[in-house]
């Protein structure tokens, strides 16, 4: 068997952590706006998750081996740039 590549799991760590933080808004879990778990999930963690998984994402697509995976990868990213690049509401 396979071993799988590292950009997906990466992002499939990435995609949970997502999920945590969309569901910690939407129940709104933490004491203030500034120190939720969401907004520390949200604003730090993804973000460096996000480049530690672009990284490992280009080097599996140079890998014959791992194209495939990487581009399943690529699919999973999709949700972590949305929640980035989604304005904040004020």
């Amino acid at each position: 068997m396979k071993l799988p590549a590292d950009s997906i799991i990466l992002a499939l760590a990435n995609l949970g952590l997502v999920c945590l933080c969309l569901l910690a808004k939407m129940t709104h879990i933490g004491c203030c706006a500034l120190g939720g778990p969401a907004n520390v999930i949200a604003t730090i963690i993804v973000p460096t998750e996000l480049v530690l998984s672009l990284f490992f994402l280009v080097r599996d697509l140079i890998r014959p081996s791992t194209r495939w995976q990487a581009l399943i990868a690529a699919v999973l990213f999709v949700p972590g740039l949305f929640l980035l690049l989604a304005p904040k509401a004020a």
